[in-house]
């Protein structure tokens, strides 16, 4: 991690909070060859996208924390019904779907509960709109700052590009394979709609919950148009 915005979902009310990882900045740094100054603003470009969007899409939070606590209670309610006996039933009734789910980074799908699937899907098409968003900004403004950052991109995505071996596979199994999923799935779905129009359609998935885009709209950019670009753009 090398940085990260702090968004109290749950608990006492407080500021979110937004913080990086002086030790993990400067390792990437080194491996990615990049000028420490540029670095910086690249990734602080990032995070402070972040820091937007949850101050300024106002039900941002509330969808996430409702999403979430029903993923919680579902999970509890299993538990308490099945016991665990019931659970490891289901969990090795079918031990290469089990293994395949693992080592996709799903342990969450992995023992949810099928009809928890549709939730579970919710969850993860915010998070890749979340994270493709701002990973979609930041390349945005860092090329009208500075045409160095285009060969930056480039090895950053060389350096996730080359795991592999044991480091891939702790990856997967606690889920960092899924998280570089959303980065690139949601980079890709902004890219798409902001070629086709710009910063208008950018801004789009912002207006409500309803128009944020289901995960397969997100490998389908121009099928989450066609449901609500035109709505949308006329409101």
């Amino acid at each position: 991690m090398l940085g990260q915005l702090d968004v109290p979902l749950f608990g006492a009310d407080r500021p979110a909070r937004l913080v990086f990882v002086g030790e993990n900045l400067e390792a990437a740094r080194r491996e990615l060859r990049a000028d420490s100054g540029l670095f910086l603003r690249w990734i602080a470009l990032h995070e402070s996208t972040h820091v937007i969007q949850f101050e300024r899409v106002p039900w941002l939070v509330e969808h996430l924390r409702k999403s979430i606590s029903a993923l919680i209670e579902g999970a509890a309610e299993e538990v308490r019904a099945a016991s665990l006996g019931g659970l490891g039933r289901r969990l090795l009734g079918d031990p290469r779907e089990l293994v395949e789910a693992l080592l996709r980074g799903e342990l969450a799908r992995a023992i949810a509960l099928p009809e928890q699937g549709e939730l579970l899907d919710r969850i993860q098409a915010t998070m890749a709109t979340v994270e493709g968003h701002a990973e979609h900004v930041m390349d945005v403004c860092a090329r009208k700052s500075d045409p160095a950052l285009d060969a930056l991109r480039g090895r950053l995505d060389e350096r996730r590009a080359r795991r592999g071996g044991l480091s891939e596979l702790l990856g997967r199994l606690v889920g960092v394979e899924l998280k570089l999923r959303q980065y690139e799935l949601g980079k890709a779905f902004f890219d798409t709609i902001a070629a086709d129009g710009g910063a208008e359609l950018v801004r789009l998935p912002w207006r409500s919950e309803a128009d944020l885009p289901t995960l397969p709209e997100l490998e389908r950019p121009r099928a989450w148009l066609e449901r609500v670009g035109t709505a949308s753009a006329a409101a």
